[in-house]
């Protein structure tokens, strides 16, 4: 809306602060100030912080996943009161699995990034090497930190084999585009791997705690 000029940027800044204040005031209200200052650090880190950022570093992406993986601790904000082992292994897992689902999208779109002038790690390092080692370092400790459910007896092995099993299949497609000069194409499996992996260990997850 705002580069087709159907809003203006001082309309759409009015109504983010706008939402952004009611939504914190709502949490406040409904929940707990817990829960309200991490929203308002998510907010802010995000805005602030990482936006900016895009435009400056090719680390960016690693800023990002700080307020991308601030929403589990949120909801645990919000329903306990106070942030536990889970809500801290949530935040872990939340960050690690960000990079090998951003790294795929950074080379899948890089001439896109190019273009806008925006120096993402797929810009910076044309080769993409340095793209899928990072996701490739990410997805391990995506596997370790999956696997703290089980040794901080939240979840069984039943959860623990099946985020095993997710977690080395990241890995190979990891590795796959780190080694394999068609980087495009394994970069998109990736990328779709990625979207299956978050419902699929959550969900378990959930029903590994509830019901096993």
């Amino acid at each position: 809306p705002i580069p087709s000029g159907k809003i203006g940027a001082t309309t759409a800044l009015l109504f983010g602060i706008f939402i952004g204040i009611i939504g914190l005031v709502i949490l406040q209200l409904t929940t707990n100030s817990l829960a309200m200052l991490i929203t308002l650090a998510t907010l802010v880190s995000y805005l602030a912080v990482y936006t900016p950022s895009k435009s400056i570093t090719p680390w960016c992406t690693a800023i990002g996943t700080i307020p991308g993986a601030l929403p589990p601790m949120i909801g645990w904000a919000a329903s306990e009161g106070t942030l536990g082992i889970e809500a801290w292994l949530l935040f872990v897992v939340m960050v690690a699995w960000q990079i090998p689902h951003f790294m795929a999208i950074a080379w899948t779109y890089r001439d896109d990034y190019a273009k806008a002038e925006l120096p993402m790690i797929s810009v910076v390092d044309s080769s993409g090497r340095a793209a899928a080692i990072q996701s490739t370092v990410f997805t391990v400790l995506l596997i370790i930190s999956a696997l703290g459910f089980v040794v901080f007896g939240i979840a069984s092995w039943i959860f623990g084999g099946i985020s095993l099993v997710l977690g080395f299949f990241m890995l190979y497609l990891c590795l796959k585009f780190l080694v394999l000069m068609d980087r495009s194409k394994w970069a998109k499996k990736l990328f779709f791997f990625t979207l299956i992996y978050l419902p699929i260990v959550f969900g378990f997850l959930v029903i590994d705690v509830l019901y096993l």
